[in-house]
């Protein structure tokens, strides 16, 4: 639990994760970042606490679900790596989608007419 003394320990390790699945993400080209106000582009991170973590995907509106499963399919394969699961129960591991821009409404369209779901064909996650 959190402000358990192990807690912090846990945390450390968990940020080893977090580094590691951010380097992942650099070196198959799925990092996220956004343009600033000077039009040079900010990194993106995760925000995490304890055992939750929250990960911004930036994209084009048509290719923004393909990529969210990308990120995922790395997810996956770096917290297995630690031995750790990724769980995908109801309520647990979740994305929010927001389209903008060109080819938004077809995007919306497109997860719409899925439920507002994707399947994820990698490592047997359906």
């Amino acid at each position: 639990m959190a402000g358990m003394p192990l807690a912090d320990v846990f945390y450390a390790l968990a940020s080893g994760v977090l580094d590691k699945f951010r380097c992942a993400l650099c070196s198959e080209g799925l990092s996220s970042s956004i343009v600033g106000g000077d039009n040079l582009p900010f990194q993106l991170f995760e925000v995490a606490y304890f055992d939750d973590a929250a990960i911004p995907v930036v994209s084009e509106a048509p290719h923004l679900v393909d990529k969210v499963s990308l990120v995922t399919e790395v997810a996956v394969t770096v917290f297995m790596s630690f031995g750790l699961h990724v769980t995908f129960d109801n309520g647990k591991t979740e994305a929010v989608a927001y389209f903008t821009g060109p080819g938004s409404k077809a995007a919306q369209r497109t997860l719409a007419e899925n439920d507002n779901r994707t399947h994820f064909h990698f490592l047997g996650i359906q």
